[in-house]
């Protein structure tokens, strides 16, 4: 009797053990995990590195890097949802990996500096991956403007010509408005530029700020308290007018000196931007634009003709039916799912459109 009493007892402590294990399974699953992660196979955990995909077999050969970046205040998170359905896409094409180098108050440091971290991680992962072919950015918010200065610093021309050949060759290939493959991102074919949200006119005026629904008040408030943003908001807000330069975003619609933003973006396949670059019929630009402009109104307008002079694929998104509209800019993104659902069709559209 005594030993069925004692089986009895440790069949409930066996119970209990496993009970316990579910539970704290299901609450590591719900907590952050932090830094970076790279995702490889759906058959891996999520947020494991790429070096441990190694372990426990062989790795399947994925040729196709894609980098997410988060948007101010962010983290490599943000883009959980997007990674888990790229590699259930297409779990033998690609590695999603989330860049972790700018995140939380790391995104205050300025577009330029940010760049510059996320273009030194982005080559630490492909010397890392020497099966990788191709690459592909998708940028949130301020992610989008990162990633545009990251290309720049990883922009490699694929023939050597004086600068005068060059001009005059992107000058034919603006004009002409058609995909020129002229050059490597990091040493691999540039397929996919995608941007959510993102103010690439800057945020100066309530053509990208909706949140302030044209208030002059609010907006003359947001300008005066862009130093919360550190140098982030100085860029953001065109403020950052140093020794007779143009501010980084009219600089950034220009080759401007060996930085070639416009090369960089023009080498890739398609870029594709989520409800924010207007489109204007007008391209007539020239680099001194960017030197002439002084008004917020002559900024955009020259930005604009800037970015225009390459052909945008244009998504335009609109939560305002949606529950979830007073968080719209998550919610494009689908940030955390359980608040920002609706934006999961945002997310399936983009990856259905995605060239592997």
């Amino acid at each position: 009797m005594a030993s069925g009493e004692e089986g009895g007892d440790k069949e409930r402590q066996r119970r209990q053990r496993r009970g316990r294990g579910r539970w704290r399974r299901l609450w590591a699953a719900c907590l952050p995990r932090p830094g970076c992660f790279t995702v490889s196979a759906a058959g891996e955990d999520e947020g494991t590195s790429a070096a441990g995909a190694e372990e426990g077999g062989t790795r399947p050969t994925h040729s196709h890097l894609v980098v997410t970046v988060n948007g101010i205040v962010g983290s490599a998170e943000n883009w959980r949802f997007a990674a888990k359905h790229f590699i259930k896409k297409h779990p033998e094409d690609v590695v999603v990996h989330c860049s972790g180098c700018n995140t939380a108050a790391r995104t205050f440091d300025g577009i330029d500096v940010m760049g510059r971290r996320l273009a030194e991680e982005v080559t630490t992962v492909v010397e890392s991956r020497p099966e990788l072919r191709k690459i592909s950015f998708v940028g949130h918010s301020l992610g989008g403007l990162i990633a545009r200065y990251a290309i720049a610093l990883l922009y490699e021309r694929d023939t050597q010509k004086d600068s005068h050949e060059e001009c005059e060759k992107h000058a034919i290939d603006y004009h002409s408005n058609r995909h020129s493959s002229g050059g490597k991102i990091a040493g691999l074919e540039p397929i996919n530029f995608i941007t959510f949200a993102t103010p690439h006119l800057g945020t100066r005026s309530h053509k990208q700020m909706p949140i302030l629904r044209g208030s002059n008040k609010l907006e003359n408030m947001a300008y005066r308290m862009s130093w919360i943003a550190g140098k982030s908001g100085k860029h953001l807000f065109l403020k950052d007018i140093e020794n007779e330069k143009p501010p980084l975003l009219l600089q950034m619609v220009t080759d401007y000196g060996r930085l070639h933003f416009m090369s960089a973006l023009r080498s890739f396949k398609r870029r594709v931007v989520y409800s924010n670059v207007p489109k204007v019929q007008d391209v007539d630009f020239s680099d001194a634009m960017i030197y002439q402009a002084k008004t917020t109104s002559e900024m955009e307008e020259v930005m604009l003709k800037g970015l225009n002079r390459l052909p945008w694929e244009r998504v335009d998104v609109s939560f305002k039916k949606s529950r979830q509209r007073f968080f719209a800019h998550s919610t494009i993104q689908v940030k955390t799912y359980f608040l920002n659902s609706d934006g999961a069709d945002v997310i399936f559209h983009m990856v259905d459109h995605f060239i592997y």
